[in-house]
This record gives structure tokens, sequence and C-alpha cells, in this order.
């Protein structure tokens, strides 16, 4: 794996405090990671109070962004400051990083330091939790000499170092979602950036497009995702999370979940952004799949020895490489339903894994405006944008104009289809889509028409209308 794929999982973290007696090193763990090089090695070896010094939070750091690189070594936190008639302490809860990885990966650390120390404050303020987690931390310091008994000693007695290190091992076991309880109370969930999450999702919160006629999978058992939900979590979510199916739309989920249309999309957009789900559309037997160019072939890979555990009890003993043999050509749902015969009910939980794992991908079709061959001599059959054609209706002629270059609307004017005004106001009022930036299924959608309503538009206009089966633009 790369260097880049790994480089966003922390290496450790660590807890140091600075008040009246000085800067502490009140905690500081590697988690499940094992040194690997020298450099490593030196950073489990390092004394107590050179990585206090290292890390204690100056004044003018309190509750702002900490960064410091260190040789091969990056230390990111975002140090707090708390002060009560018993407590005057300034903490700083730290990851250790390495110097390569990304200013996103950065930022978000620091995000994920400024939420646990939020949730710290809040419970320091509450039940005076710091206090008393500090007091036992500093207390097994001064019993122990080295780092690796001050981990495994501060583990035993102090919930806030077990929970620290939860949040680490969760992290480097290549989990993004941080998602943990400060002292039973406060909630801190965070999202690390990813470096893989966004090479291979690209499903930034700020790119994601989730349409009413989207499907979803999940990526995340369901039965897990509601385990972890807070008992306070809406009742509509709980609705809407066991009505999802990878054939139902997000409207069809909205009215079986009895929920409003624009709560599913938002729903749903939370669990793509969290990478609990995917969007798909929706599985219907016109849906067109191929090979993807990226997958697993291999009889022995990866994703072959996942599809087999995934359907172990398969007595058919069907395997990755002759399951993708069938979309080696693009092939349709309603194909596929003809090739399985008897075991067709398997194919929706084929297709669903297939794509979840990006084995497969759907070509859409695009529609495109495509001029025939002229001579070069060819002029619009009008020059003036005002002057009305004898049998085009002068609302169809501006609907024409606004979304078509003058040669298009002769183009179309000149058609034998155009002859029909219904046929040509139905043109009219879609010519928009006619520049591949919509496929067929957004557009029923968006105009609220029926598959045999566009296909016979389109062919009634084949003289310059032609389409082109694509990935989607646009996840």
């Amino acid at each position: 794996m790369a260097v880049s794929e790994l480089s966003w999982r922390p290496l450790a973290v660590a807890l140091v405090s600075s008040g009246s007696r000085g800067n502490k090193l009140l905690f500081y763990h590697c988690g499940v990671q094992r040194p690997q090089n020298l450099e490593n090695e030196l950073l489990s070896t390092l004394p107590q109070r050179t990585l206090a010094e290292i890390l204690a939070p100056c004044s003018v750091m309190k509750d702002r962004k900490f960064e410091l690189r260190v040789d091969e070594w990056k230390f990111v936190g975002h140090p707090f400051s708390v002060q009560t008639t018993s407590l005057s302490i300034t903490c700083n809860i730290a990851f250790v990083l390495q110097s390569i990885c990304s200013p996103e990966v950065v930022r978000s650390y620091v995000q994920l330091s400024r939420a646990l120390g939020a949730a710290t404050k809040h419970e320091e303020y509450r039940t005076e939790f710091l206090k008393e987690q500090v007091g036992r931390l500093i207390q097994i310091t001064e019993e122990v000499d080295t780092i690796d008994a001050l981990s495994e000693k501060s583990v035993e007695c102090s919930s806030m170092a077990k929970m620290l290190l939860e949040v680490l091992c969760w992290l480097q076991n290549g989990n993004p979602h941080v998602h943990v309880w400060m002292n039973d109370w406060s909630e801190v969930s965070v999202l690390v950036h990813c470096d893989k999450r966004t090479v291979d999702c690209k499903q930034k919160i700020e790119n994601v497009h989730v349409r009413s006629y989207s499907a979803l999978i999940m990526l995340k058992s369901i039965d897990d995702i509601i385990e972890s939900l807070p008992s306070s979590c809406n009742p509509s979510f709980y609705r809407f999370l066991t009505t999802i199916s990878p054939v139902k739309s997000l409207h069809q989920v909205a009215l079986d979940a009895d929920i409003p249309l624009q709560q599913a999309v938002k729903f749903a957009s939370h669990l793509v952004h969290w990478s609990q789900a995917m969007t798909v559309y929706p599985l219907s037997e016109t849906n067109v799949y191929v090979t993807s160019p990226t997958a697993d072939t291999a009889s022995a890979g990866e994703y072959s020895q996942l599809f087999l555990k995934n359907f172990s009890n398969n007595p058919d003993n069907d395997c990755l490489p002759s399951v993708l043999c069938d979309f080696s050509s693009p092939i349709t749902l309603a194909e596929m339903r003809d090739l399985y015969g008897e075991k067709i009910h398997k194919l929706i939980p084929y297709v669903t894994w297939l794509l979840k794992h990006k084995q497969i991908i759907q070509l859409h079709t695009y529609i495109y405006l495509v001029p025939p061959e002229t001579s070069e001599d060819t002029t619009p059959l009008f020059t003036d944008s005002s002057h009305a054609i004898p049998h085009v209706n002068e609302d169809i002629l501006k609907r024409l104009q606004k979304n078509l270059s003058e040669l298009e609307v002769s183009l179309v004017l000149a058609t034998n289809a155009a002859t029909i005004e219904e046929d040509l106001e139905e043109f009219s009022r879609l010519c928009c889509y006619f520049h591949g930036n919509h496929h067929l299924e957004e557009i029923l959608m968006l105009e609220n028409m029926t598959r045999s309503q566009l296909l016979t538009l389109i062919d009634k206009f084949s003289e310059i209308l032609t389409t082109v089966s694509l990935t989607e633009h646009a996840v």
C-alpha cells in the first residue's frame, strides 16, 4: 500500500498539561502501531520531559491551532484552558502524524483535538471530570520512569486515557470516523480527512450530489449504525434507515418512511458524507452496467476473497471473475435476468456488492444535438432572430433560440419532425438537455416524463439527435 494511503493514520496520541506544577506529559500511547524504522523507534523512546516540553502549550497558543514539525514527525493539536475555582490548567491533546501528511489531514486532526478539548471542558464544568483525571495521571507520572510504563498504567487507571487510546486505535485501524463519549456523557463525532477516501470516493461534503431519484447502498451495516445512535436520535432517521434499499429512490423511501423528501435527502447526504453509504441510480431492468477498468479480476485477488467470504453459503460456488465476466460488455439488468434464469434471486445482491466495491460501473445515456455534415456554403435558414418562421409558434422559437445557436435552430426547423407543432413544442421544452449535461434518468425525473415518451422524441428527431453511453459525470 502506498505511503500516501497511510499517511493520514496517527502514530501516537499524547495529553500534556501546563500549570502551576510545570509541564507534564500525562499520557502517551502508540496504539496498535509498531515501530517500522529508526525514526519511529526514537519517537517511542523519547524522555517524558522532552515530549512534555515539545507539546506543552504556551500562553499565546491557548484555543489556537498547534502544529510542530520535528524531523519525520508532525505534532498537531488544539490547546484548551480551564479556569475554575478549583482548577487552573492548560491542556493539549496532540496527535503525532507523519510529516508527509497533507494539510487537509492536519486540519482535521486539529478539529478532532478541538472537539475532544471542548467535551473535556464541558465535563469539567459539569462534574469536575478533568480535575479528577489530571490528579490520577499526575500521580502515575510520579510513580513510573518510562513512557511504556506510563502508557500501560494510565489506560488501567484513567477513563480519559482509555478513551484517547480508543480514538487512536480506531484511526490506526483505518476508520476515519471518530465517535466516542467523553465521561459517558458528552458526544464527540468527527470525520478525519482520509487521503484514500478522498481518492476513492471523492464525496466530500461540498461535492456531494444526492438527488431525489438517487438510491443508497450502505457501506456499513444498518444494525451497527442504529447501535451507535444516541437515544435522543430523531425517530424519523430510524424509519429512514430501515426503509433504504438499492432498488428504491429516495423519493420512494421518503413515502415508505412517511417523512418529507427534503429530510430524506438530508439524511442520505449525511450518510454519504460520513462514508456510511454511497449513491447509485435505483437498480432497474433498464440499467446498463459494465466491468470497471479497475476491477480485481484475479482469482486469488483481495476482492475475490472478499466476494467468496460475503457469499460463503453459495451452493453454486460463483467466484468474482466469473461474475464479472457477465459484465465484460455493457449489459442491462433485464438481459442479466434472462441470463441468470433460476438464479435470479442472486442478481440484486451480486450487483449491489459489485457496485459497492466499484467492480462494475453504470453507464448512463446522454443526448447530444449533432448537426449533420453540411457543405461549407450552408447558411442559417434565417438571419433575423426577430423574424417569425411561418409554421413556427413564436413561443417555441424563443425557447429554441434561448438554448441553441442560430445554426442549430435552423437545423432543427429543417427536420421533418419540426413540421408537427406538438413534436416541435416538446423538442423546444427539452432542448436545454441536449448538450450532454444530463443523462436520461435525470431528464425523466426533472420533467416528470416516461422513458418511452423521451425515446420517441429522440427517434423523431434522429436526424440531429444522437445518444452516447457514458459513466455519470458527477456522483
